[in-house]
């Protein structure tokens, strides 16, 4: 069922030449209401805060990620 809102929602992002933020917003937005809406409130306020990180964030954190293993391998 997940992928039954997730798929149409990816399909018109990348025919309407989404950026990646659009991508990630989408996605995101999906694990909320699918995954999130499941857990009891203590939980789904944790889980809302986890999928909520900001695109900025996640591409800041994804770049150190990305550097670090670039200087691992040389």
């Amino acid at each position: 069922m997940r992928l039954n809102r997730l798929l149409p929602a990816l399909l018109v992002c990348l025919l309407g030449a989404c950026t990646h933020e659009q991508v990630y917003n989408a996605v995101q937005e999906n694990r909320q209401q699918e995954e999130c809406a499941k857990l009891p409130q203590g939980q789904y306020e944790a889980c809302m805060r986890e999928y909520g990180q900001p695109y900025d964030e996640y591409e800041r954190q994804r770049r150190e990620v990305l550097e670090a293993e670039g200087t691992r391998k040389q």
